[in-house]
């Protein structure tokens, strides 16, 4: 095309004012995408303008898209889903929601989206939707109609919890990139099914099964699937023999230049006119959406130096973790040297999370790869290394904490590999948000794959920039919703990791923001007082709410400094609607375990302190003296904090949120809080200990009953205006 400057008035002035004519027809190149390739080398899909409207007409047209519809867009821009997401509502005038790039793979931000935005259409993978099904917010989704999921096949499991917890349609669709997206669809029926069939070709559509011969085959033998229509793309660029090999001709039809697309998919007929996914004729594999070839990834590792054999297989030894683990033969080859080079040619997608070194792989008789006898990754765990090893500083406690709510365990060591435990790039989308909101540093991406894939390294990479800015107070947790926030109080030591989960099983209509203690970062003069902690949490929190009525929650500790600040916001006039300590003993009696005495008391108090000099402070705390060095540590200022706290009597209501499995004997009502509070009680027992109690499965309780005290408390000044 000509080049036109817009500067240049004379020249525009130039120009002529009718619109210019299309050059283009149906036949013309929409958009070109790359998927992975067998050979080593990705293909370019050319797809053409007369495919993706065939594809968009179909949709529009079989589910009564129209200008009051709302799509939720969440797929990467380099996934052909997204050209689905972004023109569907687009074309009817309907609008798109889009989902920022930390947003795309966080379940609890896309329900909160779709609540916020009244979405009324989801196009998901069965790797995203799972997740975002076990949200708390699920139920508020109540614009929600559609629900397509394709790129990976749909476990009948996952479609029977669909249908149990929400009413929106959910259709099965299927369709290689070759084929515009979609080329088959099936809708759920919520009967309970062994299987879920990928449907029948789309409008315009055709699909035949077939033998090696390429001849039909009867209904319920296997064959493999090939598809025609309108919908096909013109085939790979500047690959005229792969797309010949691929893209073959019609041999039922009479039309000139009629042409079939092979899948590489095994399937069948089945009686009802519908297809049945059986699998692969070879080794492509799809991972949360994306279209792998192993042997890509192979040929990128047999490139590298000390490589001699090379196997990536897709892995699921435990159920929902689905992950590339690529086998190693050869010498002074280590994981993380490999991850690093494979990042330099492949996609984050492709790039495999365990690294597993055998002295030669195992084959069959026949001399192919033996994949039954490749061994489980973790029982090789040696060789990615990950002893057990214990947090050393603040840093790695609050990132031991992040990795133990990501994978719902404990027992994790600072040294071990992310990606060897189970992580992949939707938990590490996850992690880096996790990051952001504690530390208040966003850490690139790729940081886990090429800087340092365990706690110890992220936390150098941490302290490096904990110079450049203080952590900050206040900590979005979870910003976005409609109803006043919750403000969670940080434990010892400033951790606000337990409320991570927590927040995650709250409405996706409540926001969350923490708390967190000045001083926890090293760069500043820790308090050793509770009420000066709950002073800094007050002047935080005012940031963005200078006035009442507010809602206060802290676990464990952090329910004494919530304790506090609602004590000082009342003395000065404020209201505090909601006060819920979550499992939190009164000052005095977690210093009194059973038995009594000096020595007991001597012995609980000493037993945090593991050097000379906080053994010094806890001494000094028995007979009321201050320490005369400062405090190693604000986890060291802020248990002397709470050993010396009376509080005073609190006026108002306090909801007592208690594991039901508490250390607490009987003896003590109301955790020890009886005698301090005369605004009366909410009790509430949450199933399990004082550690699982916050974390899931048993969270999602601790959730419920804590988004049902919130939801009285916002409904009662409505309650009140109609009384009056």
């Amino acid at each position: 095309g000509r080049t036109v400057c817009v500067d240049d008035g004379a020249l525009i002035g130039s120009q002529a004012e009718d619109n210019p004519k299309g050059a283009g027809s149906g036949a013309s190149l929409a958009y070109v995408i790359y998927t992975s390739g067998s050979t080593g080398q990705p293909k370019g899909v050319m797809v053409s303008h007369a495919a993706v409207c065939n594809r968009m007409h179909w949709l529009i047209g079989s589910f009564g898209i129209t200008d009051a519809d709302v799509m939720l867009v969440q797929a990467s821009i380099n996934f052909d889903v997204s050209i689905g997401q972004l023109f569907a509502c687009l074309l009817t005038g309907g609008r798109c929601v889009l989902a920022r790039e930390y947003e795309r793979t966080d379940s609890a931000a896309l329900v909160a989206l779709t609540c916020a935005h009244d979405v009324s259409i989801w196009d998901l993978t069965p790797s995203m939707l799972r997740p975002m099904l076990d949200e708390q917010g699920l139920a508020d989704c109540r614009t929600l109609r559609h629900v397509f999921c394709g790129g990976e096949a749909l476990d009948p499991a996952l479609a029977g919890v669909f249908h149990s917890r929400m009413r929106a349609a959910l259709h099965n669709v299927y369709g290689p990139t070759e084929t515009a997206i979609d080329a088959t669809a099936w809708t759920c029926d919520g009967i309970d099914r062994d299987v879920i069939p990928i449907g029948r070709p789309i409008a315009n559509m055709q699909a035949w099964v077939l033998d090696e011969a390429r001849q039909p085959v009867p209904v319920g033998v296997a064959g493999e699937l090939y598809l025609g229509g309108v919908g096909l793309a013109r085939g790979y660029l500047n690959q005229p023999a792969l797309t010949a090999e691929k893209f073959v001709a019609h041999p039922f039809s009479d039309e000139p230049g009629a042409r079939l697309y092979r899948t590489g998919d095994r399937v069948r007929w089945l009686s009802d006119g519908t297809i049945e996914f059986l699998g692969r004729f070879d080794h492509q594999v799809k991972l949360r959406g994306f279209r792998i070839e192993p042997g890509e990834i192979e040929a990128a590792l047999m490139a590298q130096a000390g490589v001699k054999q090379a196997a990536v297989v897709l892995r699921e030894d435990r159920p929902g973790e689905r992950r590339l683990v690529a086998y190693v033969a050869g010498e002074g080859v280590t994981a993380g040297v490999l991850r690093a080079q494979l990042g330099q040619s492949l996609p984050a997608h492709m790039v495999p999370s365990a690294f597993v070194r055998v002295d030669a792989l195992p084959i069959t008789a026949n001399g192919k790869l033996d994949r039954a006898a490749l061994p489980v990754p973790e029982a090789l765990a040696g060789i990615q290394g990950g002893a057990a090893s214990q947090p050393q500083d603040i840093f790695e406690r609050h990132l031991l904490g992040i990795w133990e709510s990501l994978f719902e365990r404990g027992g994790i060591g600072v040294d071990q590999d992310f990606f060897a435990m189970g992580g992949h790039s939707l938990l590490a989308l996850r992690l880096v948000e996790a990051i952001a909101r504690t530390f208040g540093t966003r850490l690139p991406l790729d940081t886990f794959w090429f800087r340092g894939n365990t706690i110890r390294d992220i936390a150098g990479l941490l302290r490096e920039q904990s110079g450049r800015g203080r952590w900050p107070l206040l900590v979005p947790i979870k910003p976005a919703g409609d109803m006043p926030p919750l403000f969670c109080v940080h434990t010892i030591g400033g951790n606000l990791f337990h409320y991570f989960d927590l927040a995650r099983a709250l409405s996706p209509r409540q926001p969350v923001l923490g708390l967190n203690a000045l001083g926890v970062d090293g760069q500043a003069t820790p308090r050793s007082s509770v009420p000066d902690i709950a002073a800094d949490c007050i002047v935080a929190m005012r940031e963005v709410q200078p006035h009442g009525p507010y809602r206060l929650a802290g676990f464990s500790s952090g329910g004494t400094v919530a304790f506090e600040m609602a004590q000082q916001l009342r003395a000065v006039g404020e209201e505090v609607a909601v006060l819920a300590l979550i499992d939190t003993y009164a000052p005095g009696v977690y210093l009194r375990p059973a038995g009594g005495g000096l020595i007991a008391r001597l012995a609980s108090v000493v037993r945090p302190y593991l050097r000379r000099e906080r053994l010094e402070h806890a001494v000094l705390n028995l007979f009321g003296r201050t320490p005369r060095q400062g405090f190693p540590d604000a986890a060291s200022a802020h248990w002397w904090a709470h050993w010396g706290y009376r509080p005073r009597t609190y006026a108002g209501r306090v909801d007592l949120y208690i594991a039901e499995e508490s250390r607490i004997e009987a003896s003590k009502p109301c955790l020890g809080w009886s005698a301090r509070v005369s605004g009366g009680f909410g009790i509430h027992p949450v199933p399990g200990t004082h550690g699982l109690m916050v974390k899931p499965p048993l969270v999602h309780e601790l959730a419920r009953l804590l988004q049902q005290r919130l939801d009285e408390e916002a409904d009662e000044p409505a309650r009140s205006q109609a009384g009056r």
